[in-house]
């Protein structure tokens, strides 16, 4: 405190955190800083602790009565009615105050030397002052790390609002009732929710990491930790799988679905953006943050589009032509237009004519579209499988393959059907591929976690560029070999 760093603050619930944190917005005269800093964080939630190092003996939520309970601390405080409650009555009417919040910080602290004795921090000092490592890399970190913050701060926000409030903005899904469990074709055992009457359409996809609740819970992250694994509004079903566990689910509960205030991405981004600036291996994208990347093409590109546009116009405008002719001139591109000025329509021409060039040159090229969400990818990849149809059907050398499981709510019929792969072997192994791709998608076909983050992209293509964070870009740019386009 005295070399103001501030005391660390050991916590029960996200909930406790973000009450200090309204409290210390309201202090005018010597406001708390400390509470908003990031490196390092001034904060641990217990709970949270317990949550994932510890599996409880029995269902129920994850308590300071039941954790007291269990690890025999000497202090005690009220029963709650059953284990899913946190007390007698609802709200926190208490009776003795002082005397509760006396026996609760004593158990707080009991916990914490229960903590210590079990488990080992792997916490590494990567935010000490007088470190060596290169700033630009401690401003990507710092900014990793304020982003999540802020991603706490509104989900916490929002569930503080009711159930119906939450539902309305599309921040979760309510009124569920557990209906039964199955096996999927992977052996794998999910948990089938019936919609009923009072369920709305939600933003919600499969493969989302959510939280499971019961009606009324007061903290809904004490719910299960869960995987979206079918969302069917015609069949009015919902299949869910666990991420800890076995569940105990009653029939004759109410369930919702919520947004989880972990980010389970956060490893992954913190991982690439270590590799970009430690192992001093990309120079290319290092330049490209720079803004230094500003390398021609070779004039043989060049030759040969000019040559196809005056046999195929296919409807360009001059504009679009224009920007068509950036890819064959730079290594690094911009293309930028309001909406409704044919952005998808040129960069599907733009992956077309770069694959038949290369094909023409007998060079292999491998070309990675990335977004920030799916739909923005599918797009791109649907307008690509339209114009192959339309203009060059039996005559296109490329395959147009979307990385992931095929998903229902992009199932489409003819010319725009898309292609899905979870087989990395089969996918990388086209020569001519136009691949799409989240970020995170890359980096889990490329197993970057165990096997590095190999060059294997000849182009990487950034669609909707304005709403991507430069740390989320850096998943799919490592990828790259040093050419890359950006429209938006």
């Amino acid at each position: 405190i005295v070399n103001g760093k501030g005391p660390h603050i050991f916590h029960f619930s996200s909930k406790v955190k973000h009450n200090i944190l309204k409290w210390g917005e309201l202090q005018n005269v010597k406001k708390p800083d400390f509470l908003w800093r990031t490196q390092p964080s001034p904060w641990t939630d217990l709970k949270k602790v317990f949550e994932t190092h510890f599996i409880m003996p029995i269902p129920g939520l994850v308590s300071l009565f039941a954790l007291g309970h269990i690890f025999e601390c000497t202090n005690k405080i009220d029963q709650p009615q059953t284990p899913f409650h946190y007390y007698k009555t609802d709200g926190m009417t208490l009776y003795k105050p002082e005397s509760t919040v006396k026996s609760s910080l004593n158990i707080m602290n009991q916990l914490y030397i229960k903590a210590c004795y079990y488990l080992k921090s792997q916490w590494n000092q990567e935010w000490n002052t007088d470190s060596k490592e290169d700033t630009r890399l401690l401003s990507y970190l710092r900014f990793i790390k304020e982003e999540q913050r802020l991603h706490e701060i509104n989900i916490s926000t929002i569930q503080e609002q009711t159930l119906q409030e939450r539902v309305s903005q599309l921040r979760a899904i309510g009124h569920l009732k557990f209906d039964q469990t199955k096996l999927d074709h992977e052996g794998r055992y999910l948990y089938v929710f019936k919609l009923t009457t009072k369920t709305f359409p939600n933003k919600f996809r499969k493969g989302d990491f959510l939280k499971l609740a019961y009606h009324g819970i007061f903290d809904v992250q004490d719910g299960f930790s869960v995987i979206m694994a079918e969302y069917n509004i015609d069949a009015g079903i919902i299949s869910l799988l666990s991420r800890s566990g076995k569940i105990h689910l009653n029939k004759n509960f109410l369930y919702s679905l919520e947004e989880d205030i972990s980010d389970y991405n956060l490893p992954k981004l913190i991982h690439v953006v270590n590799t970009v600036f430690k192992e001093k291996r990309n120079p290319v994208i290092q330049q490209l943050l720079a803004g230094t990347a500003l390398e021609r093409q070779a004039c043989e590109s060049l030759s040969w589009l000019k040559n196809w546009l005056n046999q195929n116009n296919f409807g360009l405008n001059p504009s679009q032509q224009k920007a068509l002719t950036l890819p064959f001139k730079y290594r690094t591109s911009l293309i930028q237009g309001p909406p409704g000025t044919g952005k998808t329509h040129l960069l599907a021409w733009i992956l077309i004519t770069l694959i038949l060039s290369a094909h023409k040159a007998g060079r292999p090229l491998r070309i990675g579209v990335s977004a920030l969400t799916h739909q923005a990818i599918d797009t791109v990849l649907k307008k690509v499988n339209q114009l192959v149809t339309l203009y060059l059907l039996n005559s296109f050398p490329g395959h147009n393959i979307k990385w992931g499981k095929s998903r229902q709510d992009v199932e489409s019929k003819g010319d725009e059907k898309i292609e899905f792969s979870e087989d990395a072997d089969y996918v990388l192994n086209h020569s001519w591929l136009i691949l799409g791709a989240t970020g995170y998608g890359f980096y889990n076909l490329f197993n970057s976690k165990n096997r590095g983050s190999p060059k294997t992209l000849d182009w990487v293509v950034f669609d909707e560029a304005s709403q991507i964070t430069i740390p989320y870009a850096l998943l799919s740019l490592i990828y790259g070999k040093g050419n890359f386009i950006f429209l938006g």
